[in-house]
């Protein structure tokens, strides 16, 4: 049982209701855009998206076993509570599981679960020597979200990348065009998130440094639910509570980093909502007639909070870091 809660909290599994989180709202934007009326995929890609995060995880501490051996030396690995034997075990047990499920869904997400290997892969290499590390990241996260995207068939264009040639490629680029402003979003989300996160050993962070981020962070969520635009939205007021909710952890960043962190992981599922709701009243107009599409106007932000709930309550069992 205590092994059980080592691999818990070197696989970071509070975080999983964000990888599902991410992914769910992937597979919500293939229903509007372009899969309305089509069987969408949930299980799967939320799924792959676990195992690769895990697999992430486990990898990550095994490659960080001689810094830990001197800055974190209580951990599971450098402890020997956890054996590298086992580890590998699980890396290798997670990747197939994820790619098995990958090559049989479409050619496109064995793509992308690719790119979220390398990205894992960058971050692992230079985490440790440059703040640079919070780029592939935030990418890693947003790849998720084009997970849940590719695993379902896209009638915009030609789909996502289904045929090799270069109209067919070029038309899979425009069809992820209308996505950009959430990636783009959740990328300075998650970078803001990485750059507090590097300072927990210490405890510290300067004044100038937590209000340069606050701020950052507070206009790319204002961008991110396009508050800045439109104020008469019906969801406008939601909106700005969310906000507010995922600066609150700004308070704590000064005393208590690993508590802002793991708040502020926790808090990708409500950005996932927030990012929803901006979205969903344009949506609900075009597709208001469809009773499925009613269904899933009341099912994904119970999912969201759901998931947001979920990793909160998990943090008591296994860190978030």
């Amino acid at each position: 049982m205590s092994q059980f809660k080592d691999l818990c909290a070197i696989g970071r599994v509070s975080n999983l209701p964000t990888v599902v989180s991410n992914v769910f709202l992937g597979c919500l934007l293939s229903y509007f855009f372009g899969n309305y009326h089509n069987e969408v995929r949930f299980i799967e890609p939320m799924l792959i998206g676990c195992f690769l995060y895990l697999a992430g995880c486990f990898f990550n501490d095994f490659s960080d076993l001689k810094w830990d051996a001197i800055h974190k030396p209580d951990r599971p690995l450098v402890t020997g509570r956890v054996k590298k034997s086992t580890l590998i075990s699980l890396i290798l047990a997670c990747l197939s599981a994820a790619f098995i499920l990958a090559s049989q869904l479409q050619t496109s997400v064995i793509v992308v679960s690719l790119l979220i290997v390398l990205m894992v892969l960058i971050y692992t290499v230079i985490h440790k020597k440059t703040v640079w590390g919070c780029v592939p990241m935030g990418l890693s996260r947003c790849l998720l979200l084009y997970l849940g995207l590719t695993a379902n068939k896209v009638s915009m264009g030609n789909g996502f990348f289904q045929n090799w040639d270069f109209v067919s490629i070029l038309s899979g680029v425009y069809s992820l065009i209308p996505f950009a402003p959430y990636t783009f979003g959740l990328l300075c989300y998650i970078i803001v998130l990485t750059i507090s996160a590097r300072f927990e050993a210490s405890n510290s962070l300067s004044r100038p440094l937590r209000v340069t981020l606050i701020c950052f962070m507070a206009f790319f969520l204002l961008y991110l639910t396009k508050l800045f635009f439109f104020w008469d939205q019906p969801f406008a007021l939601v909106l700005l509570a969310i906000i507010t909710f995922l600066l609150l952890p700004y308070r704590t960043l000064s005393s208590n980093i690993s508590k802002a962190v793991a708040s502020w992981l926790a808090g990708i599922c409500l950005l996932d909502l927030a990012f929803f709701l901006s979205f969903s009243m344009e949506e609900w107009k075009k597709h208001q007639q469809g009773q499925e599409t009613i269904l899933i106007f009341l099912f994904a932000p119970l999912v969201f909070l759901s998931c947001y709930f979920s990793a909160k309550l998990l943090q008591k069992y296994a860190s978030a870091t």
